[in-house]
Order: C-alpha cells, then structure tokens, then sequence
C-alpha cells in the first residue's frame, strides 16, 4: 500500500510463515504530517479464510513522520470467513484503519500460498501410498517444474524449507521418482510425484481431495523452484 493509497500511511510486507506461525510481516512508514498511534486490520472473506488474530496493532511508540516502524502481525484461518461462492483464488481485500485520524483505506493483496502450509504435513510412506489409491485418477493434475540441475535432494531441501514434505523416492528406468505431501491450514491435503530424468524439467502428478486448488498448488511449487 502506498503513501497515497494509505493517506498518508505505507505498508510493505508479506504474508508469510515464522517458527511455526502464520504471520503478516509488514513495514508502516507515516508519509503523514501527524504521528500516527496504530491500526486496525479487517480482511474480507476469501478463499482461504484469512483473517487477523489482533484487530489492532498498536505501535510501540507513536510513529511519528517520516518514521518506519516493523510489526509482525498474528494470522490465521476461521471457516466464517471464507469465500465459496468464487474460484480459488489468493486474492486479499485488506482494509486498514489509522487509529489516529479515523481514516480507512482499502487495498488487495495476495496470500503466498506456503504460509498456510502446516508443519503436520508430512506422513509416512504407508499413509501416502493409501491416501494416493483412494484418492480418483480424475483427480489427478499434472505440470512440469523447471529444476535446472536439481535433484532430489536439493528439491527435498528447498520444498522443506516451506513445509513441504518428503516421504520416499524410488528409482525406475534410470529415473528418479520422489514424492511429497503438503497439509494446508484448511484441511487440504495434497500428493505430489515428481519424475526426475536429469532433463532439467520434472515432471509433476499431483493428486488431492479439492482437485479446485490443483492450480494453485501448482503455482506455489513453481514460485517455491523458481
């Protein structure tokens, strides 16, 4: 949010994920005459249900013109907040109040995906062998992932990094095939199969309940390889 969106008031940061919590990472800079006390956060309903865990952020001290202050902000999900009547999508409706002036402005945002992704995603090679048959082949979607000279290990290690899961890897006919899970915030479960053949492209199954959120599965993979 910039200075003339917020009045005065900027805000630059991420939703992201830290020791095991969903949290809005975000810089507030006052670009205002006047010393600003703090803010209220409201987010609209969306696909994922995001929501504030504090209403109110209250600076340590007024932040005073020209000042920058960071705030790590509180995230979480609630199922009244969410927004079923769209596609998927990770788009944020944010509004923010300056506590101070009384003003609230509006802005979107966008949920990078991983920071819902939990720490209780990962499974044992049995639970994911009978998750991946019961869930339908018309369940199924699949991409390629640009790895370059990425092998498994490295993959394991990047993905890990964003609470997605290694489970096991087998080879086959020169290939490597190593598979993954991911359990979102909201219940989401999704496998994945990745075929490495040292082309530098990997090709990706993915299976889950929500085929809904295949695409945006996919998109996050591929921000997370990048």
């Amino acid at each position: 949010m910039n200075a003339q969106q917020g009045k005065g008031l900027t805000m630059t940061g991420a939703f992201t994920r830290r020791g095991g919590n969903f949290v809005l990472d975000v810089d507030f800079e006052n670009q205002s005459p006047s010393p600003i006390a703090g803010v209220s956060i409201q987010l609209n309903k969306s696909t994922f249900g995001v929501v504030p865990m504090q209403a109110t952020v209250t600076f340590p001290q007024p932040l005073a013109p020209s000042q920058t202050v960071n705030q790590v902000v509180s995230m979480g999900v609630s199922p009244q907040f969410v927004n079923a009547a769209v596609a998927p999508n990770l788009n944020l409706q944010v509004a923010i109040k300056n506590n101070s002036s009384g003003d609230v402005v509006y802005f979107q945002s966008e949920l990078d995906m991983s920071a819902i992704f939990t720490e209780a995603g990962s499974m044992a090679s049995t639970e994911f062998i009978s998750m991946w048959q019961g869930i339908p082949e018309a369940n199924e979607h699949y991409f390629t992932l640009a790895t370059g000279a990425l092998g498994v290990d490295a993959v394991s290690e990047r993905l890990g990094r964003h609470n997605v899961f290694y489970v096991a890897k087998r080879p086959i006919d020169g290939k490597e095939i190593a598979y993954f899970s991911v359990k979102t915030m909201t219940n989401v479960v999704a496998l994945f199969e990745l075929t490495f053949d040292n082309s530098g492209t990997t090709k990706v199954c993915l299976k889950l309940e929500q085929k809904a959120f295949s695409a945006l599965l996919q998109q996050t993979m591929e921000r997370l390889l990048a």
